[in-house]
């Protein structure tokens, strides 16, 4: 049982995956996804720009991460950036700051950090502060 709730709504294995690292290659450096990407390999460095990222169970990533929404069910050690929201199941370790709009961990998993939580982007909040500085003029 989660923390937040019950079960994952993401359904790992059958989000569609434009990108795949696999169990066996290895990445050194940044690595830019612009779709959604599952890591089963290991990449030092760190993933930005992602839709979705999918860590599996036997990932492991060594730097920062950047997405929409990001699901660790391997290993993370660096910041992990959610805008819509971040996952951590129950096999899953992230040693990093957390920050994000929505944050579930399921039991069993473990989380070593900060977490800032926000409740709305930071596009949406510069929009709200255009528009109320526009009903002010």
């Amino acid at each position: 049982m989660g923390i937040f709730k019950k079960e994952s709504s993401v359904n790992v294995d059958s989000t569609e995956v434009v990108t795949f690292v696999g169990r066996e290659a290895y990445f050194q450096g940044v690595l830019t996804a612009k779709g959604s990407l599952r890591v089963d390999g290991r990449i030092e460095g760190g993933i930005t720009d992602g839709q979705m990222v999918i860590i599996g169970e036997p990932g492991r990533i060594h730097g920062d991460i950047s997405a929409e929404s990001v699901v660790v069910g391997g290993h993370v050690q660096g910041n992990v950036t959610g805008t819509q929201r971040i996952e951590i199941l129950a096999h899953g370790k992230v040693v990093g700051d957390i920050r994000t709009s929505k944050l579930m961990i399921e039991e069993g998993a473990f989380f070593e950090g900060n977490c800032t939580m926000k409740g709305i982007s930071e596009n949406r909040k510069k929009a709200l502060q255009e528009d109320l500085a526009s009903v002010k003029a």
